[in-house]
């Protein structure tokens, strides 16, 4: 039986193998849902014999707690990268202004 001490991804053993550093290079800070934290997931496949055969389902959340608003299939590249950014924005945004505990 575990003692309930396991290791959670991006702590340090996971932050320091050489190659991660642009993923996991800041350690995990407190509870996530303590503090502002969002997350994004992507889905990508293709759908063959479609003219636009990219498929990306995009959730997203600024609101842990409450769990993944609405899902967008997006078809287009340009647009599933915006979408990306206007996310990775509106995180540095909490960040600058010391929200989310890494600013």
């Amino acid at each position: 039986m575990s003692s309930g001490s396991s290791p959670r991804l991006g702590c340090r053993p996971c932050s320091t193998r050489v190659g991660d550093a642009g993923v996991t290079g800041v350690g995990h800070v407190g509870d996530m849902t303590q503090q502002q934290t969002g997350l994004m997931v992507l889905r990508v496949w293709t759908e063959e014999g479609s003219t636009e055969p990219l498929r990306v389902d995009v959730r997203e959340t600024f609101d842990l707690p409450r769990g993944f608003g609405r899902t967008l299939t997006i078809t287009d590249l340009d647009v599933a990268l915006a979408a990306v950014r206007r996310f990775l924005e509106t995180g540095r945004a909490f960040g600058a202004a010391g929200d989310n505990g890494h600013g």
